[in-house]
């Protein structure tokens, strides 16, 4: 990651969408028109391996966007991120910062809110988090059944 030296981009002379109308390749969010006709161009593109390994360079380098080799940017870092590669991004004040990739990196384990990071990111508990869930089911449990024991009724 501290290699910022740009691969080689000769292959960019052969790319099918040189010449092509440089903002059909940096779509705004919601922009499904031209995001797939991006893609279609890409998957003929004879260089989209080179093109797709240089857009996914940017994004473990910098927060770029457009798409880069039939991929947009959220794709990229959803593609890092399930390999577990660090990525940058241009946080408060314009300061480049390393993105948390994992629920291992961004939660204290054994806590509700790693727990939900896990399911979040669709990733197996480890062990300190399946503990904690089962204490809080069987928390929530015991709770039910003191009520329901005890009379209460929940009316005021």
């Amino acid at each position: 990651m501290t290699d910022l030296q740009a691969p080689n981009t000769d292959w960019k002379e052969s790319a099918a969408c040189r010449g092509e109308n440089p903002d059909d390749w940096q779509p705004h969010r919601g922009e499904w028109a031209k995001i797939k006709a991006a893609k279609q161009t890409c998957a003929t593109c004879p260089v989209l391996e080179q093109c797709r390994e240089y857009g996914l360079w940017l994004a473990q380098h910098f927060d770029t966007y457009g798409i880069f080799g039939g991929l947009t940017r959220q794709e990229r870092f959803t593609y890092l991120r399930n390999r577990r590669i660090p990525v940058r991004s241009i946080g408060a004040a314009g300061q480049q910062t390393t993105r948390r990739t994992t629920a291992h990196r961004t939660r204290e384990h054994g806590t509700m809110a790693a727990v939900k990071r896990h399911q979040f990111h669709g990733e197996p508990l480890c062990d300190e988090c399946s503990q904690r869930l089962a204490k809080y089911r069987s928390d929530i449990a015991s709770a039910r059944r003191r009520k329901k024991y005890s009379g209460e009724t929940g009316a005021p």
